[in-house]
């Protein structure tokens, strides 16, 4: 296939230079790709997009955002933020990302993994909104004394509908890609290294693939709570939490995931023998209750570990700036860490052999991935390999660990990340506002194509060791959880008292009787055409202005749709009915939709939930009329 049917040039004298180019047709997407250049290295070039649900529709983009991204107008102003990794609540954007934007009418925009670009919104206040793409004027730290003209590229695609887009999102990238690389204006400015995988090529999904999913939607990940830091956790700590599992739950699949702090010292990957002095009983007690052991990787690794000083280790290392020295980064879990440097191929090497090591003595191969951030590394750091994009180090942390079994989660990744992975959200403060964000945070996730997404621990992560959520925190947030594709599980609920437990209990039969039944039914199609399992309410009713604004709601499969009550002492809350005729499970009432419920009556400990049972079909097409009149 050719790489483009057409190009356009413009020249604007003594300031950029646009090229326009117009790709081949991906069925019904049609694509261009912008490329600008502009004539020195102070001159930023910056491309906006309205953001008006009455033409445009409503956009969504980037994947984890702190407040949530659905739609993007509910942002407040974000000034020339980096679209590489961060963290929630510090950055502005979060661990998972996907340097794409989606319109409900059809737009698509997207940047090539490799190409460099900032993003702004601008304020709520402004009587127009609106998103911005920038070139990246920051200095390039692999070479910091070269200037260059700055650049800004991305795609812009069209399509009937955004499934279509959603379909093709894999091919566009492709194309990206191959587009960026093989440009003659970025293989002179900016060349790709030889050493780098220019185009992810996803993994076969096997029936085997598709089990590991089907049992993360059943079985969530369990997280020993222990009333002291977690970093002094012991093996009789995890066994005594198991066996309250088993006594209280109905539920006693998954896996048990430790800590780091399982290791003798960050980095070793070895167990720490006074506290962990039986890893084989460990999984033996835990495989009779029908657990499993899982263990969180870093990138991290501590600089007082046995040899760290050996070029054997410093040569696997992020470094400093025209230095052999390694770059450190503040750590909570010791007192200075060093950062391992997965674009050099011989990093990958050495943790995949450390782990083949691990799996062999042990037989574990189960791994939650705690990656390192771009935004959280200094600025001033050099990486083994000149790719442009940082956050290939992620994306090999990830193929390192994959060489002895894919992961089973990882909480930083560039999406998409091959199944049976999932894609947690980052771990966050125990409080409401944290738990009004979640849903918001989880479709947008889901709507770009993360369609693996584990919402993280019920409750959230209280800050002092020993505190669990509130009883009433811990209820709702347990009630959101229940409905999204899966959850993981620290504070059991028999820590509060039998009610919860019976709420805990009653919650997991709903999920096994009406919402798994449709995450399996949907998983073959949203692995393979990027189509979310839950969707907001934009994707669903792209033509209903009122659909469009909610972020609080959601679509499980094709009619079941979850109103979950998100504030403190709430009793109520208003709901959207979309078009159609739904059935309100609660109260065994039948509505119409289009509609406000307002002040809608919810009991404590209740989930508001609602069954399609007559979708209104929108006006006919001329095909159809003509069609019918046949």
């Amino acid at each position: 296939m050719p790489l483009f049917f057409s190009m356009q040039c413009v020249d604007f004298k003594n300031k950029a230079r646009l090229q326009l180019t117009h790709r081949p047709p991906l069925d019904d997407v049609d694509c261009f790709s912008v490329h600008w250049e502009s004539s020195s290295s102070d001159l930023v070039m910056k491309d906006c997009f309205i953001m008006d649900k009455n033409t445009t529709g409503v956009w969504w983009g980037v994947g984890d955002v702190t407040g949530g991204a659905m739609p993007l107008t509910k942002l407040d102003k974000i000034s020339e933020t980096a679209l590489y990794s961060g963290q929630i609540q510090q950055n502005a954007v979060g661990g998972l990302l996907r340097r794409i934007w989606i319109s409900s009418e059809g737009i698509l925009v997207s940047i090539p993994f490799a190409a460099g670009a900032k993003l702004s919104v601008n304020a709520l206040h402004e009587p127009s909104r609106e998103f911005c793409l920038l070139s990246e004027n920051d200095v390039d730290f692999n070479h910091p004394n070269v200037r260059k003209n700055l650049n800004l590229d991305y795609t812009l695609c069209t399509a009937p509908k955004v499934a279509s887009l959603l379909s093709k999102l894999s091919d566009i990238e492709r194309m990206d890609s191959i587009e960026y690389a093989t440009s003659k204006w970025h293989k002179s400015l900016h060349p790709l290294p030889d050493d780098v995988e220019l185009i992810h090529t996803p993994a076969v999904v096997t029936s085997r693939t598709l089990r590991e999913v089907a049992d993360r939607f059943l079985c969530p990940i369990w997280r020993p709570w222990i009333s002291k830091d977690e970093s002094s956790i012991d093996q009789d700590d995890v066994i005594a939490y198991v066996e309250s599992i088993a006594s209280n739950l109905r539920n006693t699949c998954g896996y048990v995931l430790l800590p780091v702090s399982w290791q003798t010292k960050l980095g070793t990957l070895e167990f720490d023998y006074h506290r962990f002095p039986n890893p084989n009983l460990l999984m033996e007690r835990l495989n009779r209750k029908g657990l499993k052991l899982a263990l969180t990787l870093s990138s991290l690794i501590d600089v007082e570990i046995a040899g760290f000083t050996n070029s054997s280790i410093m040569d696997l290392l992020i470094r400093q700036i025209n230095s052999t020295l390694p770059i450190l980064v503040p750590s909570s879990k010791t007192k200075s860490a060093a950062v391992l440097d997965f674009t050099n191929p011989n990093t990958v090497e050495w943790y995949s052999s450390q782990l083949i090591k691990l799996k062999d003595k042990y037989g574990i191969n189960s791994f939650h991935l705690s990656p390192t951030s771009t935004q959280s590394l200094p600025p001033y750091r050099k990486f083994y390999s000149a790719h442009p994009n940082p956050d290939y180090a992620i994306r090999q942390f990830i193929t390192a660990v994959s060489r002895v079994k894919a992961p089973i989660s990882t909480n930083t990744a560039i999406i998409p990340v091959d199944a049976p992975t999932f894609l947690t959200v980052s771990y966050v403060d125990s409080s409401w506002d944290m738990l009004e964000m979640l849903p918001n945070r989880i479709i947008t996730i889901s709507a770009v194509g993360g369609n693996l997404v584990d919402a993280g621990v019920v409750g959230g992560w209280s800050t002092q060791p020993g505190q669990i959520p509130s009883r009433e925190l811990y209820v709702r947030w347990m009630g959101v959880s229940a409905f999204l594709p899966a959850m993981e599980i620290s504070v059991l609920p028999s820590m509060y008292d039998s009610a919860v437990v019976a709420k805990m209990n009653d919650l997991m039969r709903i999920r096994e009787e009406l919402v798994i039944p449709r995450f399996r039914k949907n998983l073959n199609e949203s692995i393979t055409n990027n189509y979310p399992l839950v969707s907001p309410l934009a994707l669903k009713f792209p033509k209903d202005l009122k659909s469009l604004s909610i972020g609080d709601q959601w679509i499980v499969g094709e009619d079941l749709m979850v109103a979950p009550v998100l504030k403190r002492g709430a009793r109520s809350r208003d709901i959207y009915l979309p078009p159609g005729i739904w059935k309100d499970i609660l109260y065994d009432k039948l509505l119409k939709g289009k509609r406000w419920l307002k002040n809608h009556r919810v009991a404590k400990g209740k989930v508001p939930y609602f069954l399609l049972v007559n979708p209104e079909r929108g006006p006919k097409s001329q095909r159809e009329r003509k069609e019918k009149s046949i």
